[in-house]
């Protein structure tokens, strides 16, 4: 895995610094970015989208919670598979929460996994290992890939 850029978009620094921790320990070699808010999220990739110096590279994986403050996880992933150039990126969500409801309403947004979180930490680890390996690894994925025109 190489050249990779996760972005986690999370509300709970404690969570986020448990996957931070938890990728480190696996020794996933990837670029990790934290958004606080799922406004931050939009305003990191839509500055991402209208980059003009070609430098700028979206991320190849987004991992999301439900519950955020200011814009709620549902929210955000709707805008970003509405945006052309964002919603070829994986949205995988990541969350406490097994409400049937928010996993139907997280599909219905064009979620691409959704994953409820172990609170036991070798099934956490192991979750977390899956979905990066998977998304970032063996899946194909049109990101950051895509012939320049």
């Amino acid at each position: 895995m190489k050249d990779k850029t996760l972005l986690y978009i999370e509300d709970n620094e404690d969570h986020a610094q448990i996957l931070e921790l938890t990728l480190r320990k696996l020794g996933l070699p990837l670029n990790f970015h934290w958004a606080r808010s799922g406004e931050e999220a939009l305003e990191y990739l839509y500055g991402k989208c209208s980059s003009t110096n070609g430098s700028s590279v979206l991320p190849d994986l987004i991992l999301i919670d439900l519950k955020l403050t200011k814009a709620d996880g549902f929210s955000v992933i709707h805008r970003i598979k509405c945006h052309d150039l964002l919603k070829m990126i994986p949205v995988v969500v990541l969350t406490s929460s097994e409400d049937p409801g928010d996993v139907k309403n997280a599909y219905s947004n064009f979620a691409n996994s959704y994953i409820a979180k172990s609170i036991e930490t070798s099934a956490y680890r192991k979750q977390i290992e899956s979905v990066v390996y998977y998304w970032m690894e063996v899946n194909c994925s049109p990101v950051n890939h895509a012939d320049k025109e």
